[in-house]
């Protein structure tokens, strides 16, 4: 956790220090405006890591306010970086191809600092904003499986998916409202969840238990553990899991339904911090009856090996589709199975939900939100 405490600190420290870089070389400033602008970064950096703090305080009015601005403004400084970043390279490569002669280029050509900071600033900023609506527009995603023989004696068994709610100071109240009317609308058979059901901030939620106790599905609903349980406080996750009407599946398996195996497995990040209970994977995979259509509820996207052989269907989480686009393009290459389905070289499907909420900025960007409706038809 020290690790992760320093390594925030010193990304998050050096995107704001370009931040005022950019800014002072697009202005004439004075020391005044440099010590008021610089006491406003420093307290944008702090004020993630006072959230809680504040929320355990009793102050929670406070804390959700500042949960807005803090996130939001996360959200446009990584934009604005990234957007900065790619106009200096592209004006360092122009600016080599000139001097080499390859490509002449007046100098008036180039942006001025002025510009270098504005147009960033400007598209971060529309961004943001466009993000966050489609942040608040749960999509429903479709997927068909066949069973060997009728789940519950029905031509059409349906499972919902959520994953990644990271219900806290931001997901709750009304946007949970809308998450939960969208899963009430396909009548769950089954509804499941993969994980980071919470988020860090769990306390006060009264509301957020209401919310997902009301939510009915006549085989029950059923969740695993994601590393934000454990971030949480996992017995504090736990209970409120249980309270939300969920069964947490912790290296164990249980017929759900006649016809359908059910299956979940702690995090990994559980197991890391001597946490994990019930099965590992290679154990799990033996207990699977044949004859059942079999779920494997995983929050991350990593198939266990052999689990072809075990199971019709991962169904996992955490990637969040990379949430906030560039960030697919680095979530992409750390989990190969990323967002969507797929189909593993064993022949087991995976399904890898975008998530249901967000994590930290209440933004997506090319990434939004999802519950996912799988019927199972024989």
């Amino acid at each position: 956790m020290a690790l992760f405490l320093l390594l925030y600190l010193f990304v998050y420290s050096s995107l704001h220090l370009y931040f005022f870089h950019r800014w002072r070389g697009a202005f004439e400033t004075s020391r005044f405006s440099r010590t008021l602008l610089t006491i406003w970064l420093v307290f944008l950096v702090a004020a993630p890591l006072a959230l809680r703090p504040i929320e355990k305080g009793g102050y929670e009015a406070t804390a959700l306010f500042l949960s807005y601005v803090a996130y939001l403004w996360m959200g446009f400084i990584f934009l604005f970086s990234f957007g900065g970043l790619v106009m200096e390279v592209v004006k360092w490569s122009a600016a080599v191809l000139s001097r080499l002669g390859v490509r002449k280029t007046p100098s008036k050509a180039f942006p001025s600092a002025r510009a270098m900071f504005l147009l960033p600033l400007f598209l971060s900023l529309c961004l943001v904003s466009y993000g966050y609506l489609e942040a608040g527009e749960v999509r429903k995603e479709r997927l068909e499986a066949f069973s060997r023989f009728p789940v519950a004696g029905k031509g059409r068994f349906r499972v919902v998916q959520v994953s990644d709610l990271h219900v806290g100071m931001i997901v709750r109240d009304e946007r949970l409202e809308r998450i939960a009317a969208a899963i009430e609308e396909e009548k769950p058979d089954l509804l499941v969840s993969t994980g980071d059901l919470v988020d860090g901030q769990i306390d006060n939620l009264k509301g957020a238990v209401k919310i997902l106790a009301g939510i009915k599905a006549p085989y029950g609903k059923y969740a695993v553990t994601g590393n934000h349980e454990y971030y949480a406080g996992l017995a504090q996750a736990l209970e409120f899991t249980r309270r939300c009407g969920f069964v947490t599946l912790r290296g164990e398996g249980r017929m759900a339904a006649p016809g359908l195996y059910l299956a979940g497995i702690d995090d990994e990040t559980l197991w890391q911090a001597g946490l994990g209970r019930g099965k590992g994977g290679g154990e799990l995979l033996k207990e699977a009856p044949d004859g059942a259509f079999r779920i494997l509820l995983k929050h991350r996207p990593v198939p266990i090996r052999g689990a072809a052989k075990a199971f019709d269907l991962q169904l996992s989480g955490h990637t969040h589709g990379g949430q906030i686009f560039p960030f697919s393009l680095l979530t992409s290459l750390l989990f190969p199975y990323h967002r969507g389905d797929y189909v593993t070289p064993e022949g087991m499907t995976i399904h890898v939900s975008r998530g249901t909420g967000t994590w930290g900025p209440p933004v997506r960007l090319w990434s939004p939100p999802e519950i996912t409706v799988i019927d199972i038809r024989s």
